[in-house]
C-alpha cells in the first residue's frame, strides 16, 4: 500500500470564506476578531479530531464523508444503485449497487455486507485498480476483499486505500468536471456552483 503523501500547510486568510458563507460572513468575522484578541501572543497547536474521540481511522472516517457530500454535489446527487455517473461509478459496491463494484464507499466497502463491514473476508470482483488510471478506464477487475487494504486496523486501512484511489489526473473529463476530484476537496472555495459550465470555465479559459 502507498505511504501518504506530506502536504504542506501555509497561512490561509479567512476571506477565502467569504463567497461561501455570504451574509454569514459577518457573524464569524466577528468571532475570528474575537478570537485574534485573546489567542493574542499565544501558541496554538491545531489538533485534528473528532467530535467524540478516535484516531486516525476516525478522522479520515470523518474526510471520507465530507468528500462523499462534495462529490454527490459536483455530480447533482448520488444514489449507491444508479451508476449513471462517474462519482456513483467509482463508489460503487456489491452489496448496493446491483453486484457492481469499484472502491466502495465510507461505510461500504466493495465487498461489504453492512455497514462499517471493513474486515469482511469475502472476495467480489471489483474495478478499482481501473481506477488508478481515471479517466483512461478500461473495465478491467480483480478480486478484492479485507486483505486488499490490510488489517489489523482494518478500517483505518480503507479508508487509506479508498483514498489513494480517488482520482487526481489532470484535465477536464468528458463529462466536464475535473479528473482531479482532489480539487473539490481541498479547493472547494473555488466552485460556488460546481456545474459543469462553472469547472470547465475556471480551469480551461
Amino acid at each position: 500500500m502507498a505511504a501518504l503523501e506530506k502536504v504542506p500547510i501555509t497561512a490561509v486568510s479567512p476571506e477565502r470564506l467569504r463567497p461561501i458563507l455570504g451574509d454569514e460572513y459577518a457573524v464569524a468575522g466577528e468571532a475570528i476578531h474575537r478570537a485574534q484578541e485573546v489567542l493574542a501572543g499565544r501558541v496554538v497547536w491545531h489538533i485534528n479530531s473528532t467530535a467524540k474521540g478516535g484516531g486516525v481511522a476516525e478522522m479520515l472516517h470523518d474526510l471520507c464523508h465530507r468528500t462523499e457530500s462534495t462529490m454527490a454535489r459536483v455530480y447533482g446527487g448520488w444514489k449507491s444503485e444508479e451508476l449513471t455517473t462517474n462519482w456513483a461509478r467509482f463508489a460503487a459496491n456489491f452489496a448496493q449497487s446491483h453486484g457492481v463494484a469499484a472502491c466502495g464507499t465510507c461505510h461500504w466497502p466493495p465487498n461489504a455486507e453492512r455497514d462499517y463491514d471493513y474486515a469482511n473476508p469475502r472476495f467480489v470482483d471489483s474495478s478499482a485498480e481501473d481506477w488508478l488510471r481515471y479517466p483512461h478506464l478500461t473495465g478491467k477487475t480483480s478480486k478484492v476483499n479485507r486483505e486488499t487494504w490490510g488489517g489489523p486496523d482494518y478500517h483505518r486501512n480503507y479508508m487509506r486505500w479508498w483514498f489513494s484511489h480517488l482520482p487526481k489526473a489532470a484535465g477536464v473529463n468528458a463529462d466536464g468536471r475535473l479528473n482531479n476530484w482532489w480539487e473539490y476537496v481541498f479547493n472547494f472555495e473555488k466552485f460556488t456552483c460546481l456545474s459543469a459550465v462553472t469547472v470547465t470555465r475556471y480551469f480551461v479559459v
